[in-house]
């Protein structure tokens, strides 16, 4: 009886099995898929996070090299493209802009001409401020830009600025962009308005039908008083900037002043000195030792006599 029931409940057996099998691959196709995405979305939430921070480090540092170096504050309204001002201070906005980008080159991000998953986004700054009725104003493309009041940058297709469907406009913080500037000049507005450094970064995501996404990384901070205005010396591999500095203007060597041997006073009368007990002589010019008037004194104006006579 037992070895006719195992027969007969074998199938049975056999066929239970293979639905639970059925049963676990459907379980199996309809889950895996689903913790995939959630895998890859917390990857790219990693990935996000980890370019904020990154972006937000290289704005600190490069605003901490504004605050301190010399000519960031140079007031370029109205000058020309070629003006040592101008041209100094395009200088020091360089390699704050160099700074700030150097920790973000150094990771898994590649800069803005280089096509990839992260990549810094380009931002365009026209300098409106120089007189642009012989020359238009130039326009710098770098992967991050420097701020100051009343300034913008674009962030976006540097062929396309102003096309707000391939880019947007990044103001300053405190004073917003206008035309004409803020009448107040630029060393002026730093001294209670602080600088800003503004980076972007554009992100492939990993999920399907994301697209990309923009990051951003800010730093605020105020310029350091009494900063000596001078020319910056060079970078390794950079030539010096040519233009005429102002320098101080050579002084002539003094020279010794010749010193005038006093004359003798000419007295108005002729007393006698010998033989008066008040007499007495200093380096061969005659005075009068007069009580009360201190030692050295020049005769008062008296009588001739004993007390002395009147110099002329």
């Amino acid at each position: 009886m037992t070895r006719l029931n195992r027969k007969l409940c074998t199938p049975l057996t056999d066929q239970k099995w293979a639905e639970d099998r059925g049963a676990s691959i459907v379980q199996f196709c309809l889950v895996v898929p689903i913790l995939m995405l959630i895998t890859i979305a917390i990857v790219d939430l990693c990935r996000l996070l980890t370019i904020e921070t990154i972006l937000n480090k290289g704005a600190e540092d490069g605003l901490n090299l504004a605050t301190k170096l010399s000519n960031i504050d140079n007031d370029i309204t109205g000058m020309q493209p070629s003006d040592g001002d101008y041209l100094f201070y395009n200088e020091a906005r360089r390699r704050v802009i160099l700074q700030a980008t150097r920790i973000a080159l150094t990771t898994f991000l590649t800069d803005e001409n280089t096509p990839s998953a992260a990549k810094l986004l380009p931002m365009t700054v026209v300098d409106e401020q120089l007189d642009t009725s012989l020359v238009a104003a130039p326009v710098w493309t770098r992967g991050a830009a420097l701020l100051r009041p009343g300034e913008r940058a674009w962030a976006g297709d540097p062929l396309a600025v102003g096309d707000l469907t391939k880019g947007q406009w990044v103001q300053h913080s405190k004073v917003a962009y206008s035309s004409p500037p803020p009448p107040q000049r630029t060393e002026m507005l730093l001294r209670y308005q602080p600088l800003q450094v503004e980076i972007r970064a554009e992100v492939q995501m990993l999920l399907p039908y994301l697209g990309k996404k923009v990051v951003r990384g800010s730093a605020l901070g105020y310029r350091e008083p009494n900063i000596p205005k001078s020319p910056l010396a060079p970078l390794p591999g950079d030539l010096p900037i040519v233009t005429p500095f102002p320098t101080a203007t050579p002084q002539p060597t003094p020279t010794a002043t010749p010193r005038v041997t006093p004359t003798p006073p000419v007295w108005d009368c002729a007393p006698s000195w010998a033989g008066s007990s008040f007499t007495t002589s200093a380096n061969g010019i005659p005075y009068c030792p007069i009580p009360g008037n201190g030692v050295g004194n020049l005769c008062l104006p008296q009588p001739c006599g004993p007390s002395g006579g009147i110099a002329q």
